[in-house]
């Protein structure tokens, strides 16, 4: 059932571009395009992205090929290439390699050190830097450039007969796994094994250095293929297939489909053990293909097909509303179905690539022949028998937009990638002319190849908000919009849209917009200076006596006590009843940052007082004092007296109303529960104040 396809399921991509995006997306469909092409054909077969957005395309040429200023040449009929482009569509180079004969790439993948891994077949020797490959036989091989692309290694895998290298995936871990078909021999690390049937399997894994590993070559004596390759976070690996009769894979044993299924597909786990087990089999009517599967971060499976006529997930079944449809399924890590989306219009239809998306979602790209709805989002049919469509699905299968591209002639699509960001990529080949994203290119021979930035996530800046000063022995809270998903603050605190800081320094956060764009933000908080201010000393007034209290000039914001905002308070004896009245403030400046004060106010009667300003002497004793002070003032007649005792500071920390005191009388104030220092001993009347200063050890 190798390719057995009714047309091509490629995406048709635009020479005139017809943008149907949400208006409230608001974003440019189309960034950049670019052109790589000589005076034959040249192809591309895969495409990948970096840690760092480059972007990698990688397929054969046939003639030279030329882009922007760089250019290579061809040895053989076919050769072999690689180009690496910045995520702003600057070419940074340009790799070519090949023989005398046929030499093609048909996959690439970057692994967790940003290496760019390429995998193919060789008919002839090719020079990878000092090595020698292909020892002028037909052979697959797998080789790992370089971010400068360079070559640092090569391995090969002589074969008889037909052999295909088609599938590249490598894992965080480190592991390397391809995966192809082959019709008679390989020869793997100089041991060779042989088909069973006209077309088997081999699933092959590979260290960083290059030497392979035989997992399993496994079928039938009928045809065997391998559609869809992807790896899991924890290390699983999964492959889909189809098969005509049943096969043994070490302890999976798959019985025979029977007559009544012409199309068949697998789906088979390796652990990390390598250790293989059975998770899904679907059957089909007629045509069934699994063309594209990926894993989320929780090992939950999505694959994407084609199926005409009928099929069964084992859940659901579907029926095609045309001659080939699309469907879109999630698998739990048992194999068991979450949801299955069906899609097709009366003709032919073709999913071909799934992208995961950044809220465990996919990107699902392919072709459609006529109008064709994708949820609530309907795509009118284009000009031409086939058209383009980019759909993006939640992790629950809910369509969140789609987008088609149509073209007056034939371009095609052969693979698509998302970059760390969010933004889609797409890579195919071209004749004539092409025009996107207001850049109108040409090819120079019979088939030419493309790279196109297909949907640019915003720049986004000042997403943090409330940035400003930390205010000194206070806290901030930082804050983002509550829209943005998965929300990581310092690579620390996640799921959040406020983060509480209580020191000064850089604070950075990570997060997705809601069609899973990469939104990143970094702010430095410095700390703010300190804020000081003063209502004054606490003081004694007559009831009939006011006092105008000023806050200081200069900040944006003033509450007193009783929630008034003035900068100024008039303080007053409620009702004309004496006692003691506290009055405080709070002042904010520009930054947030806020101070505050309080004042207390005694207010008494206006009785007789004694003539403070006509004494003739203040005793004071001892002094320094450590545990008692004792005092006496020498007056010239007994009345009324106000005594305070304050700080350096001005606070009173001692305060008593004597109301007759007898000239010259003796009286003490206990220090112990003061700190050593300076104070002021002050006595008043109701005109006239007097203060002598009073230093105090304290006694330990």
């Amino acid at each position: 059932m190798k390719n057995n396809r009714h047309h091509k399921p490629v995406l048709l991509l635009a020479a005139i571009f017809v943008s149907q995006l949400l208006t409230a997306q608001g974003q440019k469909s189309w960034q950049w395009v670019r052109h790589l092409g000589g005076s034959g054909w040249d192809v591309t077969t895969g495409i990948a992205t970096d840690s760092k957005n480059n972007i990698y395309i990688a397929g054969s040429h046939t003639n030279g090929l030329t882009g922007d200023d760089r250019q290579i040449t061809a040895a053989g009929n076919h050769d072999m290439y690689v180009a690496c482009y910045r995520h702003d569509g600057k070419l940074k180079w340009l790799w070519g390699n090949g023989g005398k004969k046929a030499d093609k790439i048909s996959c690439i993948a970057i692994d967790a050190q940003d290496n760019i891994l390429i995998g193919g077949t060789l008919s002839d020797s090719v020079e990878f830097g000092k090595t020698t490959a292909g020892n002028k036989g037909n052979s697959l091989f797998l080789a790992m450039l370089d971010k400068n692309g360079k070559a640092t290694w090569v391995s090969t895998i002589p074969y008889t007969r037909n052999a295909s290298l088609h599938l590249l995936q490598a894992t965080p871990a480190g592991d390397i796994f391809l995966a192809g078909e082959f019709n008679g021999k390989l020869t793997i690390d100089g041991v060779d094994y042989s088909s069973a049937g006209r077309n088997d399997i081999f699933v092959l894994k590979a260290g960083q250095n290059g030497k392979l590993t035989l997992l399993s070559a496994f079928g039938s004596d009928e045809d065997e293929n391998i559609t869809a390759l992807s790896a899991d976070v924890t290390g699983n690996l999964y492959l889909c297939g189809n098969c005509k009769k049943g096969f043994s894979l070490g302890e999976v044993i798959l019985d025979d489909p029977g007559p009544q299924n012409k199309s068949n597909v697998f789906i088979i786990r390796y652990n990390t053990q390598d250790k293989a087990e059975l998770i899904k089999t679907l059957s089909g009517n007629e045509f069934l293909q699994v063309s594209s599967l990926k894993n989320d971060r929780e090992g939950n499976l999505f694959i994407a097909g084609n199926f005409s006529s009928g099929f069964s997930t084992g859940d659901t079944g579907l029926i095609s509303k045309g001659r080939t449809d699309m469907f879109l399924t999630k698998l739990f890590p048992d194999g068991k179905t979450s949801w299955t989306k069906h899609f097709g219009s009366p003709y032919y239809d073709y999913a071909y690539n799934l992208n995961m998306d950044n809220l465990q979602g996919v990107y699902l790209t392919g072709s459609y022949s006529d109008s064709i709805r994708f949820g609530e989002h309907l795509l009118e049919a284009g000009t031409k028998s086939s058209n383009a469509f980019v759909a993006q699905a939640s992790m629950h299968g809910d369509i969140t937009w789609a987008e088609k591209i149509s073209a007056e002639s034939e371009n095609f699509s052969r693979g698509s990638v998302l970059d760390k960001s969010g933004n889609l990529y797409i890579s195919g080949s071209f004749s004539d002319s092409l025009t996107q994203a207001g850049t109108r290119i040409r090819s120079a021979g019979n088939e030419d190849v493309f790279i196109a930035k297909y949907y640019n996530c915003p720049e986004t800046k000042g997403a943090i908000e409330n940035a400003l000063p930390l205010c000194p022995g206070q806290v901030r809270e930082l804050f983002v919009d509550r829209g943005y998903k998965n929300i990581t603050w310092n690579d620390t605190l996640a799921g959040s849209n406020r983060f509480v800081i209580s020191k000064p320094g850089c604070y950075h956060v990570k997060m997705f917009d809601k069609r899973g764009c990469l939104v990143t933000d970094t702010v430095s908080i410095p700390l703010a200076a300190p804020l000081q201010f003063s209502l004054g000393r606490d003081t004694v007034l007559y009831l009939e006596e006011k006092l105008l209290l000023e806050a200081p000039e200069g900040y944006t914001g003033y509450r007193w006590h009783d929630l008034s905002i003035e900068r100024g308070y008039l303080a007053e004896a409620a009702g004309s009843r004496p006692g003691r009245y506290s009055y405080w403030v709070c002042a904010s400046d520009s930054s947030g940052c806020h101070v505050s004060d309080t004042i207390t106010v005694q207010f008494i009667k206006n009785t007789h007082w004694t003539g403070i300003d006509e004494a003739t002497e203040v005793s004071i004793y001892p002094n320094p004092a450590e545990d008692w002070l004792y005092w006496s003032i020498s007056t010239l007649g007994t009345g009324k007296i106000t005594l305070e005792l304050t700080d350096q500071g001005g606070k009173v920390i001692h305060l008593e109303e004597i109301e007759k005191y007898i000239p010259g009388t003796i009286r003490q104030i206990n220090m112990e529960a003061y700190p050593s220092g300076t104070y002021y001993l002050g006595f008043r009347n109701n005109q006239y104040r007097k203060t002598v200063p009073v230093a105090h050890n304290r006694k330990y």
